[in-house]
């Protein structure tokens, strides 16, 4: 490996200890729309989610109901697994229009509200 592409893989790395716990943002990388260091019960883990090329049109109810109902939002999931989080911006608390005000909302909020 070149020392141009081991500088641009170093400076491309998250670094866990810098991230504040459960606080989504985007970070389009590897395919992944968004970045979240998720922390419960003592453990901390990386989690992406969402797909980098799709949009996410959570505003019509129809594909809310659908999507939630095809990742079996329903369902309690960890949060340390890409499933809580992508659930989570689809609920309706995603809704909000500002995304920086988005993920400060659904940061704070335990339960997803359908």
């Amino acid at each position: 490996m070149s020392d141009k592409a081991r500088k641009a893989a170093k400076a491309s790395k998250i670094h866990k200890d810098s991230m504040p716990c459960n606080k989504p943002r985007r970070d389009v990388q590897g395919g992944k729309k968004s970045v979240v260091k998720a922390c419960e019960n003592g453990q901390e883990k990386i989690v992406r989610f969402g797909d980098a090329n799709m949009e996410i049109k959570r505003d019509n109810p129809e594909r809310r109901k659908n999507f939630r109902a095809r990742h079996n939002c329903d369902e309690p999931k960890s949060k340390l697994t890409a499933g809580y989080w992508s659930c989570k911006a689809w609920s309706v608390l995603a809704l909000v229009p500002a995304s920086g005000l988005l993920w400060s909302l659904l940061s704070g909020v335990g339960d997803v509200i359908t």
